[in-house]
């Protein structure tokens, strides 16, 4: 199991904060699967992704049984 963690507005917007799933390949079809443009918007580096507490900036990286990532969005302040 996959379990893909989501945070701050993109959690809101998912209505959910955590989601297990069985999925095995590129992290890039994983978050097309979970939707809401997740993928997009990495690219345009609106949202940044872990897997397994390590920043990841090429999405082709394969993730599988008993990975972690997170979703979360680009920080802000002032």
């Amino acid at each position: 199991m996959v379990t893909i963690r989501y945070y701050g507005w993109i959690a809101e917007r998912l209505g959910r904060r955590q989601d297990e799933i069985n999925y095995t390949g590129p992290l890039r079809d994983l978050l097309r699967l979970v939707g809401e443009d997740i993928e997009l918007n990495v690219r345009e580096r609106k949202v940044f992704v872990a897997l397994n507490h390590n920043s990841i900036k090429d999405l082709d990286v394969d993730v599988g049984e008993d990975d972690i990532v997170a979703i979360f969005p680009a920080f802000s302040g002032g």
